[in-house]
């Protein structure tokens, strides 16, 4: 599923406190923010926008039905958006409330009949002192890409509103870079100066 980059401008006023502050002028403060995850309520629809910051993850089963999942009461569903112009590589979940359900475990393939086939090719979840933490890696989200969270075994009320996060392919070092821009600068003085001489050589 595609979806148009969305661009969020937001402009903020200050200063119109008083009439008195308003005769003496006001001060007019501007900027452009990068929108922080725009997440539907109950918090099942997400639009991921920058991948440094945490969104929230809440299951519902009704948004498995909207997905044409199975939607019974301990199945649950959650559909976010790669708005982050970026290829994801990774998907990690917390769950911070988790006391009174039972241990946890994820899938790297389908094994539910009736699924779609799954983004990430390996996992690791675990739960530790009541928390469910959740790894997802490998395999690779496209920009503007959607991606379904399903599970089932709780239900959706029990989880309450977990933490995500997502990951891009990791950008070569920026050292790395500089020093390979230099190297074949280099080489390329090196090998002007030898042409040089090799064709002074001959006259």
């Amino acid at each position: 599923m595609k979806y148009l980059r969305a661009l969020f401008v937001m402009v903020l006023f200050f200063g119109f406190a008083s009439f008195s502050h308003a005769q003496r002028g006001t001060n007019f403060h501007a900027t452009v923010l990068d929108p922080n995850p725009v997440c539907l309520t109950p918090g099942n629809n997400c639009f991921i926008f920058d991948e440094a910051t945490p969104f929230d993850v809440s299951f519902s089963s009704s948004e498995c039905g909207l997905l044409a999942l199975p939607d019974g009461s301990d199945d649950g569903c959650f559909l976010g958006i790669n708005a982050t112009k970026q290829t994801i590589t990774s998907l990690s979940l917390i769950f911070g409330n988790t006391q009174n359900l039972g241990t946890v475990s994820c899938d790297n393939s389908t094994n539910l009949p009736g699924l779609p086939p799954t983004v990430f090719s390996t996992s690791s979840c675990s739960k530790v002192g009541g928390v469910y933490s959740l790894l997802f890696t490998g395999g690779g989200l496209l920009p503007d890409e959607a991606f379904t969270i399903f599970e089932n075994g709780a239900a959706p009320a029990d989880l309450g509103t977990g933490s995500g996060e997502l990951n891009p392919t990791p950008e070569p070092d920026s050292i790395l870079l500089f020093s390979t821009g230099l190297t074949m600068m280099a080489a390329g003085l090196f090998l002007t100066k030898r042409h040089r001489l090799l064709l002074s050589n001959k006259k």
